[in-house]
């Protein structure tokens, strides 16, 4: 992942972010490119039986065909992220363009759960 120009539109439930770029990830050996971001707060899923802060999903579609394939990130509180809060300053206004550094989204620390 990385920089990216994205559109930021306030859908109600969630904020919609439609992503632009070449920002890909290869699962069980099919190319996924990153369309949209989704942001759920609280967290739309459990982890440990528990609802999170916040969780942003990453939904990928498959290069050759119709699948998806969605990372979620849990967030919980703690340091601030430029990048999301750049992204949550705008869904009080109408859909806007912004430019931005996906890699900065990304936590370094990763654990995974399938």
């Amino acid at each position: 992942y990385g920089p990216s120009a994205v559109r930021v539109e306030n859908l109600g439930y969630t904020a919609g972010v439609n992503v632009n770029g070449n920002n890909q990830l290869l699962y069980k050996g099919q190319v996924y490119r990153l369309e949209k971001m989704e942001f759920h707060s609280p967290s739309e899923h459990n982890l440990s039986g528990n609802s999170l802060a916040m969780e942003l999903q990453l939904i990928h579609k498959a290069v050759n065909g119709d699948k998806i394939a969605i990372v979620s990130i849990f967030g919980i509180e703690g340091n601030e992220n430029s990048m999301i809060n750049m992204v949550l300053n705008k869904l009080m206004e109408p859909p806007s363009d912004l430019q931005i550094d996906l890699a900065q989204i990304i936590p370094p620390s990763r654990t995974h759960y399938n």
